[in-house]
């Protein structure tokens, strides 16, 4: 009984959990307008603000790059910034969403093996840049940064700079590396079937 409890419990949970989180969304997304549609229909029709959400996120993307192009974004941006205290706020987020998907992101582009938490410890990170500022001119060398996330929460993690030397690139995807840090190491990446032929010594020439 017990077994066949917890593999019904192993079979839902990943269901049960994206169920609820489309859930939270869809709830979100139909509140942010459902106060304009029950003012004009007096009464809240569920689902009919999360539609108008989406059309109004469409119709915006779609005038800000046909018709306007980067002139009313840029406005936008630039009166966020003036704002005291919405900038504080607007400024940093800005630039993490353009840095997870922006059309120049690099982040989150290579998985790789890093030293930690000392000598010996191996810990699976995400490159997150190249880029090079203030802490690379500090330590008078080229850094790396990193960010190595927790198990089984991706989203909390440290961030670390490491010189070029101390990374070894691995041979995964973002996506599988992501699996195999949420599992904790239940979940690797497929890997190729090794023929016999990989096993074979290579063939020596006979005179």
């Amino acid at each position: 009984m017990k077994k066949i409890f917890l593999t019904g419990v192993v079979a839902l949970l990943p269901i049960t959990i994206t169920l609820y989180i489309l859930q939270q969304v869809f709830v979100f997304m139909d509140s942010i307008t459902a106060p304009f549609l029950e003012a004009v229909f007096g009464m809240r029709i569920p689902g009919l603000g999360f539609i108008l959400t989406l059309a109004l996120v469409f119709l915006f993307g779609l005038f800000t790059q046909k018709v306007a192009g980067g002139a009313v974004k840029n406005m936008m941006h630039d009166l966020l910034l003036r704002v005291p205290v919405v900038s504080t706020v607007y400024g940093p987020l800005k630039q993490l969403i353009d840095s997870f998907v922006g059309e120049r992101s690099e982040a989150f582009r290579e998985v790789v093996l890093i030293e930690y938490p000392r000598p010996g410890i191996r810990s699976v990170a995400f490159v997150t840049s190249r880029k090079t500022g203030a802490p690379q001119r500090a330590a008078g060398q080229d850094l790396v940064n990193v960010f190595i996330p927790t198990t089984p929460n991706p989203t909390s993690g440290f961030y670390l700079l490491i010189p070029p030397e101390g990374i070894l690139p691995l041979d995964m995807s973002v996506e599988e590396g992501l699996r195999l840090i949420v599992s904790g190491g239940m979940i690797y990446p497929e890997t190729r079937a090794v023929s016999d032929t990989d096993h074979d010594d290579p063939q020596v020439p006979v005179d």
